[in-house]
Formats: C-alpha cells, structure tokens, sequence
C-alpha cells in the first residue's frame, strides 16, 4: 500500500500539476526535495506572474486532492481552518515566510519592479540592452498608447485619482495574502505528507539503479501476476507428480499421507461394504467403523431430534424411521409398567 502511494504521488503529480515555465530546469527528485520553498521568489514576480499563481492553485488542489484519497478518517477541514487562522495572526504580524520584510511588500507595488521588468508587457528580460531595444519596440509602444489612453479616461471619471489608487492598492494587497496563503497551505500539506514524500523519493532512487530489464520485470509481475518461467516450469512438474502419485484405479480411500491405503487394508475394515441410514437422509457410511461412529455424529443426532427420539445407546444399530419410532414406544411402555 505504501508503494502504491508512492507512486501515484511521482507519476499522478506530473499529469496533474501544470508547472511555471522557467529558464533554466529542475531535476524531479530535487523539486520534489523544494517544491514546498517559495522563499528564493521575489514577491513582486509571485504577484505579477500569472503562471505562477496558476501552478500554485493547481499544486494546492492536488496536495488536498492526494491527502483526502490516502487519509480518507483524517477531516481535512479542520487543518485547513487550523492553518487559515494561524496565518491571519501571522499575516497581521508580518510574519509570513517570503512576505514578512516590509521592502518585500514595498517592491510588490506597481512603482517599484525588478530591474528589466516590462510592467506594461509583463515581461522580464535578462540583460539591459535586450529591455532597451524591447522599450523602442512596436509591441511596447501599442501597449504604452492603450494604457495612457486607459489613465486619461480614469483621471477623467476620477479628476485628483485617489479613490482608483486606493482600490488598485487594496486590490493588490488581497492578491498578494491569497498568494502567500496558497504557499502556507502547501508548506502545511508538505509537512503531513513528509513520509511519503521522502519515501517516493527513496524509491526513485532505487529505480534509476535498475536496468530496463528488471524495471520490466517488476511492471508485468505487477500488472499481470506472472510467474518465472523458473517457478512455472517447477509448478508444472509438482503438478504432474501430484497427479502420478494420485494415480487411483480402483477409487481406494486416502491415508493420512495423502496416498491410497494399501488394498489389504482396505478390505481389512470393510470399506467395500456400504451401509445406509434412513434417519440420516439415506446417507451411505462406507465400513462398518463409520457406520458405528455416525450414531454419535451431529448428521444422526439431527434425525434423531427430528423423530422426537432421544439418541441414547437404546437405539443404536436402528437405522430406519420406523424401526426407531417402534423401539421409542416399546421402551415407555416397558417403563411404565
């Protein structure tokens, strides 16, 4: 079970989560290690980057999504409102991993961006001369127009643009506690699934070791719960010896080492003879020592009951209805007088 778990927490997650696009890549065994850390993140590119908001939603469904199919008597809820009120306190506090520096919040405002940031593109762009010829570009120049044309119309409805200020500052502030909510939620999960976590990890390590051939191997023992031709060709020869020594012509009993019994034991106790008993449903005793052992046996006892005769000693070698039924009166009247 815990293997299952393990791998549908490696194979299902990468189905699942949808990934920021990033310059340069990770190895998986390293982000699963750090996908719990947002610390190296700027804000201002956590507040600005659509895909990033994106990969966190995705990456916070999914962690609950997992947590409430692998730990279905766990409430979910109450972790969840547990850590939405340990983050309010933090949050008002300033707290809050990777929002807890005053600068970091100042340099999430509009005003303030990275160096070589587009805010109106929304772009970032690695050296200063690529942002420069980006800044004399047509694309830039058309977005520049729509957004003075946008902040004339505002000024209008809005002469002195205090209250548009305020509402885009406030605006901001609640994305930015969603963003960094979103991260406390994941760190919380990350903490409860920290086994499974390192354990998947572990077996990844342990299946990169493996050739192709033994991870095919395991995959069809798995899926299809084969055997080894080894083990198939040891059960086949089992299988016939079994049938050779079950070889049994003339239908004897079998001893307690699971072979015949010997013919002349056979006909020593008689297990030819058949006999029958009517009280027990016309069963057949084969022997004359089972037959003088089922009087005493649950299947007898039964038809006794039944006959409203008590299975006494009195009645023992009667094996028809009839007979008992006569021996029954016989046996008060003897007792009355």
């Amino acid at each position: 079970q815990a293997r299952k778990t393990q791998e549908a927490l490696s194979s299902n997650y990468k189905s699942k989560v949808k990934r920021p696009a990033a310059t340069t890549s990770i190895d998986y065994l390293a982000y699963l290690a750090s996908f719990s850390d947002f610390s190296a993140i700027p804000a201002a590119q956590k507040t600005q980057s659509t895909l990033y908001q994106e990969y966190l939603k995705d990456l916070k469904e999914y962690l609950l999504d997992f947590y409430r199919r692998t730990q279905p008597l766990v409430d979910l809820d109450d972790v969840i409102d547990e850590t939405s009120a340990k983050f309010e306190k933090q949050w008002a506090l300033h707290q809050v991993t990777g929002w807890d520096s005053n600068q970091e919040a100042e340099n999430a405002d509009d005003n303030k961006t990275p160096a070589h940031f587009c805010k109106l593109c929304k772009k970032q762009f690695s050296s200063e001369g690529v942002y420069n010829s980006h800044l004399t570009g047509k694309k830039h120049k058309k977005f520049a127009a729509a957004a003075k044309t946008s902040n004339d119309t505002e000024n209008e409805a809005t002469p002195n643009g205090t209250s548009a200020g305020l509402d885009a500052k406030k605006e901001l502030k609640m994305k930015q506690k969603a963003i960094a909510f979103d991260e406390v939620l994941i760190r919380r999960m990350y903490e409860l699934l920290t086994e499974v976590v390192h354990g998947t990890i572990s077996y990844l390590e342990l299946k990169q070791t493996r050739t192709h051939e033994e991870l095919q191997a395991e995959i069809e023992e798995e899926e299809e719960g084969t055997f080894s031709d080894v083990d198939v060709e040891n059960e086949n020869e089992e299988g016939e010896d079994e049938e050779e020594q079950l070889y049994n012509p003339l239908n004897l009993p079998l001893g307690w080492d699971g072979k015949p019994i010997p013919y002349w034991l056979y006909k020593l106790h008689g297990l030819g003879v058949e006999y029958k008993c009517e009280i027990c449903g016309n069963h057949s005793y084969w022997g004359r020592r089972a037959f003088d052992r089922h009087f005493q046996e649950w299947r007898h006892a039964f038809g006794m009951r039944c006959l409203k005769i008590p299975n006494t000693k009195h009645f023992h070698d009667i094996t028809l209805m009839r007979d008992a039924i006569q021996r029954k009166y016989l046996f008060l009247m003897t007792h009355i007088l």
